[in-house]
Parts: structure tokens; C-alpha cells; sequence
């Protein structure tokens, strides 16, 4: 097999980034945007010893489970990988996967007691981060094309709602008008504007502009007054900020953020905590997903005299498993999230929670110490490179009564777990479930719940 090679393939399976693979002359061949069980055609963009990947042609014997795309895109930008399937399909596949990943990557043998559905399976982000360049002497506003710096042109996006699309239309509009230039992503990185990075949550909005002019945005006026008329038929409160950053990185904010117009914060409530965020705060970007998942998580911590939430970000998930019952511990290394957790604090009551800014590996044993012969749950909630296998060590040897994984990255989870579970054997699985947190993209968020065996107080 070599490459332009034009081949039919039945598609056996899926792989965890949503490839379907099929064998054809002694080759395995990877193929996107198709669905197994379906026959393709396929040209080779790539052959070498007995693997080989492709580019979908046609399909000559469609699954049922397909749908036309509802992204005129799709294909081309680098984001979603499912939206040719039925939603149905879609968390079929997330089930198939996490099933596969924790027994591949962990010799972890689970099916998940739950798999969550996301209400609004489109225009569900409450978060938009797009490049920024130029094209034929205007701005062009896109995702980049997969394992590119490439941008795909859009006008606006569908897992965004219509708020997305008047953000654009209002950026390109002063770009224009104030001689801003879209930056080059590819080849020269020259430019001005470098990102749009915007949140929108219950009728706020707070917009930054990342510019790679160390002087900062030209006009900033300009683009406020622009935002207000683009929102001026429904009551939108609207914040502008900047971010300079004048490397030639991939990183998208500069080292500050610096508030211009407008509000400087959301202030909003999920799941029954107030908060507030601040341009740069991480923040669930399903509204409508999250607060499921947490409750959840609350739901088998319920029975513990001390709870520890490590890698605990803005403090969220932490406030609400606070409880006048026991005393409860966020445990965060980012000393700006640690500032946002005890703003969240401060918000509602939550009269036994500590925030503590700090390295999980140290705090955690303290931790333990301080709470001997009390029954402990450790929450964990990590990026998604996972626990480090020193942490992981850690966990087997602190011996948490109960022990509560959240991750948006089942592989890594299941290899975490899988390295808990043949530290300390005294665990058992007893609960998991998939969260589709990202409908349409092959990613999702999990949840697995470990207990010991047998608690014995001499553990402790």
C-alpha cells in the first residue's frame, strides 16, 4: 500500500480519538469521521510497514447511526470528531471507550453504572478561545485545521450559542476600523491581535482581546461601544480586558490580564454555590453537565468526618461538599485559583472549609496526620496529565477510606488507578460514570468512585 492509493475498508472499530480502523493487504488503516460497520472509501495519505492512515472519500454503505453535520466546517477544523454520528451514538461510543481505556491503560475491568447525556448537545460552551489572523487585508477568525496552525474561517460556531457570533462580528468590526491586524500564527508571528478568549455566563460577558502589541489595544472604546450595540436588544453586562503576550509560544494569555471597560468579574451560582470568576478562571464549559457531575461526587462522600478536595481549582466543586458536619479541605497549587476559592468563600457559608495554597504530595500528608482516627475522603480532580506516580504512591500508602477520581482524561485516570489499585489491593471500584461534558468531540469527563474492602481503624 503506498500513498493516493484509493481502497475500500470496512470499518471494524473505533479507536479512543474517534479513527475508525479497518485491514486491508495485510495493513491496519485509520480513517476519521466514519462509524464502524460502515464500508468507505478511502485514499492513503500515509503507508508505512503494515499501518496505514486516510482520508474519507465516500461512504457506499452508511450506519444508521449517521447524520448529516450540522458544522458547515466539520471535517476541516480540528475540534469535533463525532457530529457525523446520532447523539445516541455519541455516548455509545464514550461508554465503548471508557470500558476499553481502563482495562488497556489500567487492567481495570469496569463498565460505567452511569452514562450522562448532555441536555443541550449544541451550543452548550459557555467559553470561546479563537485564533486570530489575517487574511487579504482583513481579520480572520477560525479553529486551527488538526496538527496545523492553520485556521479554519468561521463566522461562528455551533457548540457556541448566537453570544459567540456577535463577539466575532464586533471584534472584526473594530479591527478594521482601529487598523488592528490579525497575527500570523504559522509562519512570521507579526500581528496585533493574537486571540479572542470570552466568557459568557448568565447574561455577562467578559471579553479579553490578546494582543502582541506591548502598548496594548489601539481603541478600547471602539470595541466596547461596538459590543454594546451587538448586544443591545437583550441586557447583556459586558467587561473588556487585555492580555499582552509577545512570545512566539502556543500559550494564549500573556503573564496579566488587565481589566479596561465594563465589569470586571461574573458573578453567578452553579449547583447552589455563588461565585465569582475573573477573566483568566478556569470554569466548566457545560453548565448544564457539570453541576450533575458534582452532585454525584457529593453523593458518595456524604458518610466521612474529614474531606480533602486536592488539585481543587477555583474551589467550586470544594464549597460544595463543604458541610457543618466535618471539616473540609481544598487543596489547590495555583495561587490565583487559591485567591478565587476564598472569594467563593467568603460567598457562601461554608463555616469549616479551608483553602490551602499549595503541592498536594506535602499538604495531603499533613493532612492525614493531623486528621488520624477520623475516617478521610481524598477527591482528586487533576489536568489532564493525571496524578504523578509519586502522588499516586502517596494515596496507596495514606489509605483514604474512600477515594473520589474525577478526570477529563480516562486515559491517564485509568492508569492512575491502575497503579492505586496494585499499590494498595484493599480498594474496590464501587461506582463509575462517564459525563459528556463535550458533546460532538471525542472527550468526556469521568468518575470513579474507590472504597476500602474493609475499614479497619488501625489503617489510619
Amino acid at each position: 500500500m503506498k500513498q493516493d492509493d484509493i481502497i475500500t475498508l470496512k470499518i471494524e472499530a473505533l479507536t479512543a480519538d474517534a479513527s475508525g480502523i479497518g485491514h486491508s493487504d495485510g495493513y491496519a488503516v485509520f480513517v476519521p469521521y466514519v462509524i464502524a460497520g460502515e464500508t468507505v472509501r478511502v485514499k492513503i495519505t500515509y503507508a508505512k510497514k503494515n499501518v496505514a492512515y486516510g482520508k474519507l472519500l465516500e461512504v457506499t454503505e452508511p450506519s444508521p447511526q449517521r447524520v448529516a453535520p450540522e458544522c458547515p466546517v466539520y471535517g476541516k477544523c480540528g475540534g469535533c470528531r463525532l457530529s457525523h454520528m446520532t447523539y445516541e451514538a455519541q455516548l455509545g461510543f464514550k461508554r465503548d471507550q471508557f470500558v476499553s481505556i481502563m482495562k488497556k491503560n489500567g487492567g481495570v475491568d469496569i463498565a460505567p453504572d452511569l452514562v450522562f447525556g448532555s441536555p443541550e448537545p449544541f451550543r452548550y460552551r459557555n467559553k470561546l478561545v479563537l485564533p486570530v489572523s489575517q487574511f487579504k487585508g482583513r481579520p480572520e477568525f477560525g479553529f486551527y485545521a488538526e496538527n496545523s496552525r492553520n485556521i479554519v474561517p468561521i463566522g461562528e460556531c455551533p457548540l457556541h450559542g448566537n453570544w459567540a457570533k456577535l463577539v466575532i462580528s464586533a471584534v472584526s468590526e473594530y479591527m478594521t476600523e482601529a487598523g488592528e491586524r490579525g497575527y500570523d500564527h504559522a509562519k512570521t508571528h507579526k500581528g496585533d491581535i493574537r486571540h479572542i478568549s470570552a466568557r459568557f455566563i448568565d447574561d455577562s460577558l467578559l471579553l479579553t482581546l490578546v494582543t502582541n502589541n506591548p502598548s496594548g489595544l489601539k481603541n478600547p472604546k471602539l470595541l466596547y461601544s461596538l459590543l454594546e450595540k451587538k448586544f443591545k436588544d437583550s441586557p447583556v453586562k459586558i467587561g473588556l480586558s487585555e492580555s499582552i503576550n509577545t512570545s512566539d509560544s502556543g500559550v494564549i494569555l500573556g503573564k496579566t490580564v488587565r481589566h479596561l471597560l465594563g465589569i470586571s468579574r461574573i458573578e453567578s451560582s452553579a449547583a447552589g454555590i455563588r461565585f465569582s470568576l475573573a477573566p483568566s478562571s478556569f470554569f466548566q464549559v457545560n453548565g448544564s453537565v457539570f453541576g450533575s457531575l458534582y452532585e454525584d461526587v457529593l453523593a458518595h462522600v456524604a458518610k466521612t468526618d474529614v474531606l480533602i478536595d486536592a488539585y481543587s481549582g477555583i474551589g467550586i466543586l470544594t464549597a460544595m461538599l463543604s458541610s457543618p458536619d466535618r471539616d473540609t479541605y481544598g487543596v489547590e497549587l495555583n495561587p490565583e485559583a487559591t485567591r478565587d476559592a476564598d472569594e467563593i468563600l467568603k460567598l457562601n457559608n461554608c463555616p469549616r472549609q479551608t483553602n490551602i495554597n499549595g503541592d498536594a504530595t506535602k499538604i495531603l500528608p499533613e493532612l492525614f496526620e493531623k486528621n488520624r482516627g477520623k475516617s478521610v475522603t481524598l477527591v482528586v480532580d487533576p489536568v489532564r496529565k493525571g496524578l504523578s506516580e509519586e502522588t499516586c504512591g502517596l494515596i496507596s500508602r495514606l489509605k483514604p477510606e474512600k477515594f473520589v477520581y474525577v478526570s477529563c482524561n480516562a486515559a491517564t485516570q485509568a492508569r492512575d488507578l491502575g497503579r492505586i489499585l496494585t499499590n494498595y489491593p484493599d480498594f474496590r471500584i464501587e461506582y463509575s460514570a462517564v459525563y459528556d461534558q463535550f458533546p460532538q468531540t471525542a472527550s468526556s469527563e469521568s468518575l470513579v468512585v474507590l472504597s476500602r474492602k474493609q475499614f479497619r481503624p488501625s489503617d489510619l
